[in-house]
């Protein structure tokens, strides 16, 4: 059918060029595809318009929801619907109050991407030689060319128009990490719910991969298609292999390159779903995941404590190692032991805490805390002696 002279919706979507021949049957719609298969529809699933009027838009820009369409080649109205034809031979339909005409003035949004669009003309990549139905265009101007408008809240609005990234402060939904995770990795799964974009960094080995495949189980399990995108096809073939290895391989799609689409639809898998039993109310699932990830949150809070505690035992353990290298070579234990008594390891404490604030000057009167050591614990030349002394309660501390 000629898009340019009817409009055919089939369940709501243009199916036009797709079309060769409808007919109507009573209550029925027999559609004839241009790939020879003939289907049957409901009346009701089948919008038909003939009355074809080009609009005309010199000098005015066209808004969908108050977001400019870009490379708009053409509009032609189908009584209250418009369809729009874009350069890159794509085309989409709206109803027409659902379009604004205004008079045409750039934004700084339409003006960075016009400068992306002429760098990306000039921007040449290596690549293997083009199907012969493939025009002279660089890779980049193709990609450019795709894009037919810019939704408010996609990462490329916010970038265009240097917009801060929203944060969400309501609570995130019952999540699952079913790839195992630890505190960071689930704080990075929580983050998505917590602002429109998310950056996850790290060196390798570190668990982006399985923080990317937790994600991905959260949102299918909320119903949402999930896009893997990467400048690396490798990166992308090992998300898909893991969640194959787990069983999930008949939820991904390998797509981009037209070999790769060619073959996922020519290999369609069968779903195995066949074990998949919901066992419990869902709402009780929810509610037992909840009360899990309370327990979670609490085990992790431990755990990360008692890691920084760990660290904090290697680090004084370190620190003990070098101070005893020190102190042999003082050589003054047995001098400094004759002359000092403690009654218990409070007072070595004690002692340890009042020579240092004389040592660092931290007291008003000097001579009253010489007088205090000299009675309390029985110091004896305590100005040449005081620096030997404060290692020496050290090693008994560190022993």
């Amino acid at each position: 059918m000629d898009e340019q002279k009817i409009l055919i919706l089939l369940k709501g979507k243009d199916r036009t060029k797709e079309i060769e021949q409808i007919t109507y049957q009573d209550e029925r719609v027999e559609i004839k595809f241009k790939n020879e298969n003939v289907y049957s529809y409901g009346k009701e699933n089948v919008i038909k318009k003939e009355t074809a009027e080009p609009v005309s838009y010199e000098n005015q820009d066209l808004f969908f929801q108050n977001q400019r369409l870009l490379n708009v080649k053409k509009v032609i109205r189908f009584e209250e619907y418009l369809k729009i034809f874009f350069q890159n031979d794509a085309t989409d339909f709206f109803f027409y109050d659902e379009i604004e005409f205004r008079t045409c003035s750039k934004t700084s949004e339409v003006s960075i991407m016009e400068y992306f669009q002429e760098i990306a003309t000039y921007v040449k990549s290596e690549e293997k030689e083009k199907p012969k139905y493939q025009s002279e265009e660089t890779f980049l101007e193709r990609e450019f060319h795709k894009i037919n408008y810019i939704l408010s809240e996609s990462v490329l609005s916010y970038y265009l128009q240097k917009k801060p990234l929203e944060k969400n402060s309501s609570s995130f939904p019952s999540l699952i990490f079913p790839f195992g995770f630890n505190l960071s990795q689930k704080k990075a799964v929580e983050n998505i719910y917590q602002s429109n974009v998310s950056i996850i960094e790290g060196p390798p080995g570190t668990g982006k991969t399985q923080t990317i495949l937790n994600i991905i189980a959260n949102l299918v399990m909320q119903g949402k298609t999930i896009a893997v995108v990467s400048n690396n096809n490798e990166a992308v073939k090992n998300v898909k292999e893991k969640l194959g290895k787990a069983g999930y391989a008949f939820l991904c799609a390998h797509l981009g390159k037209d070999d790769y689409r060619k073959m996922f639809f020519e290999n369609l898998m069968k779903p195995q779903i066949e074990e998949f039993h919901l066992v419990k109310n869902l709402q009780d699932l929810y509610n037992e995941l909840d009360n899990l990830n309370d327990q979670l949150n609490k085990l992790l809070e431990k755990n990360n404590r008692k890691s920084e505690l760990e660290r904090d035992i290697e680090k004084l353990k370190l620190e003990k190692k070098y101070f005893l290298q020190f102190y042999e070579q003082q050589n003054r234990e047995q001098q400094i032991l004759n002359q000092l008594t403690f009654q218990n390891e409070e007072q070595l404490f004690e002692c340890l805490f009042d020579c240092q604030l004389l040592l660092n000057q931290k007291v008003f009167f000097p001579f009253f805390q010489k007088l205090k050591l000299s009675f309390k614990y029985g110091m004896k030349k305590i100005d040449s002696s005081l620096f030997s002394i404060i290692l020496y309660l050290k090693k008994i501390i560190m022993n």
